[in-house]
């Protein structure tokens, strides 16, 4: 059963910000359950993402309620962009960013391979499992709603400069190799760049070409660091990232033989 609520739902994050949430959301509600923390895994995975460099743009690309911004250690001064389309979490993800006091760049779109429009499938039960109905993959039996949203490219809509350091993070239910196609420019900049991409519903080869394009890494829970994951078979990479050592849900993009 859902808790009751006598005031706005809500989570105070790790950082000090109000993040509101739709509370009959499963989502939202196991994310006030949990003190804003109950995918502990990502959050740490992120946070040493992060700590890479010292980032000038961060991109968050399926925000949902904003834990990613709102509850990490963000590099000071750089420009924040955010990406969510879902109606649904919108007033509350804008609730949360206006009281947070910080400079999101919120773009209410979808992010894909080109420019368009698309069908987006709104799970009602688990607003964490909606993406573009097209590319969508989830393993839940949930009620589903779809809306129509504008379709743009991270590289349309990402104007940095040739020297700048960005830092993107992409939770898109299915639709993570459409940005990466839609995201060429970026990834062929010579300025550092990061991409925290999830990898939860993605088979053994395509996670094993990911590690042969890119320089790929994990999170090693022992230890709390990155850890590289090397060029290896479909089958050889599935087992790296089950194994239950190695954080498996998501895993860090960088350009290849970058140190």
């Amino acid at each position: 059963m859902l808790p009751q609520y006598t005031e706005p739902a809500h989570v105070v994050s790790a950082t000090g910000h109000r993040i509101y949430v739709d509370p009959s959301d499963g989502r939202g509600a196991e994310l006030v359950r949990s003190a804003g923390a109950f995918n502990r895994g990502t959050l740490a995975i992120w946070d040493r993402t992060l700590e890479l460099d010292d980032w000038d743009v961060v991109v968050d690309v399926g925000v949902n309620y904003g834990e990613m911004l709102l509850g990490a250690q963000l590099p000071p001064g750089a420009r924040l962009i955010g990406f969510e389309p879902n109606p649904r979490v919108l007033p509350h993800l804008r609730r949360s960013l206006d009281e947070s006091g910080l400079a999101v760049d919120l773009h209410e779109a979808a992010l894909g391979a080109a420019e368009s429009e698309a069908t987006f499938a709104v799970d009602t039960e688990w607003s964490g499992r909606s993406g573009i109905a097209a590319s969508h993959r989830t393993d839940a039996a949930h009620d589903i709603e779809t809306f129509d949203v504008p379709v743009r490219t991270l590289d349309s809509e990402l104007s940095v400069g040739e020297s700048e350091k960005v830092c993107v993070k992409v939770d898109v239910e299915g639709a993570e190799f459409d940005v990466l196609a839609g995201a060429q420019s970026l990834r062929q900049r010579a300025a550092p760049w990061a991409i925290l991409v999830e990898v939860l519903h993605m088979d053994g080869f395509e996670k094993a070409y990911l590690a042969e394009e890119y320089t790929m890494r994990a999170l090693d829970h022992r230890v709390g660091e990155l850890v590289t994951i090397p060029p290896v078979s479909a089958r050889r990479v599935d087992e790296l990232l089950s194994g239950g050592w190695l954080h498996g849900q998501d895993v860090v993009l960088t350009k290849r033989h970058a140190p």
